[in-house]
C-alpha cells in the first residue's frame, strides 16, 4: 500500500512540474531552446546508450553512466550543466565532471556550434533509504546570452525504480555516501515542493476561472 502512495505521488509530481514548466520556464522540447541545445543519454553494464528519458530498474549500490551533450545555437556569454535530485538522496557520483547538485561551467564566451560533451559514472547509494519506488536525476542546463537574457533546459535523464536489493557487482569501498547531507530521509523526496506546486497549481486555476 505504501508503495503504491509513494508512486501515485511520483506520478502526482511530474503531473505539477509539467504544468509549471509550461507555465513559467523559457524552455522548449526535445532539448532545445533559442540559444542552445541539450541531450542527455543513460547506460548501465557497457550496454547502449538510452535516450533520455530512461526508466530502468536498479538495485542498491548499482552502477550506470549518464552523458551529456551541450551546444550554442549562437554566440552566448556562458553556459552550466547541473545534475539534480529533490528530496531523499539517492544518486552519488564516482566519477565525472561535477557532482549531483552542483553547478557545472561548461565555458565563457562560445561561439556558434561550439559543443562540449561530459560522462559521470554514478551508482545508487548502497544506504539510501528511498527503496521499491522511482528515483528521478534530472538535468539542467542554462544559456546565457548576456546578463539579462537566458534560456533553460531540464528534464529527467532517467526515472529509475530502485530495489530493496544489494547490487551483485557492488563492492564496499567504505563510502557509503555519509558525507554527503540526507534531508527528509523518511518522507516523499520534495515533499514541501509538492505541496508548494500544488498551492501555486490552485492558486493558478482559481484566479483562471475569476477572469471567465
Amino acid at each position: 500500500m505504501y508503495t503504491k502512495m509513494r508512486n501515485t505521488t511520483y506520478i502526482i509530481i511530474l503531473i505539477f512540474i509539467t504544468i509549471l514548466s509550461n507555465s513559467f520556464l523559457l524552455t522548449a522540447t526535445a532539448g532545445e531552446c533559442e540559444y542552445g541545445s541539450f541531450y542527455a543519454w543513460f547506460r548501465k553494464d557497457d550496454g547502449e546508450w538510452q535516450n533520455a528519458t530512461a526508466h530502468p530498474t536498479l538495485k542498491l549500490g548499482e552502477e550506470f553512466e549518464v552523458k551529456a551533450t551541450i551546444t550554442a545555437k549562437e554566440d552566448i556569454l556562458v553556459t552550466t550543466i547541473q545534475l539534480y535530485e529533490f528530496g531523499t538522496p539517492v544518486f552519488e557520483v564516482l566519477d565525472g565532471p561535477s557532482n549531483v547538485g552542483e553547478y557545472l561551467d561548461c565555458g565563457h564566451n562560445l561561439k556558434t556550434n561550439d559543443s562540449f560533451s561530459y560522462t559521470w559514472t554514478l551508482r545508487v547509494k548502497p544506504n539510501t533509504t528511498w527503496m521499491e519506488g522511482y528515483a528521478p536525476l534530472e538535468v539542467f542546463s542554462q544559456f546565457s546570452k548576456d546578463h539579462d537574457h537566458n534560456c533553460k533546459i531540464s528534464f529527467d535523464v532517467i526515472a529509475a525504480y530502485i530495489v530493496d536489493e544489494l547490487w551483485g557487482g557492488y563492492v564496499d569501498d567504505g563510502n557509503n555516501g555519509d558525507d554527503q547531507v540526507e534531508n527528509n530521509v523518511d518522507s516523499t523526496p520534495g515533499f514541501e515542493i509538492i505541496l508548494a506546486m500544488v498551492a501555486i497549481a490552485l492558486f493558478l486555476f482559481w484566479r483562471k476561472s475569476r477572469t471567465r
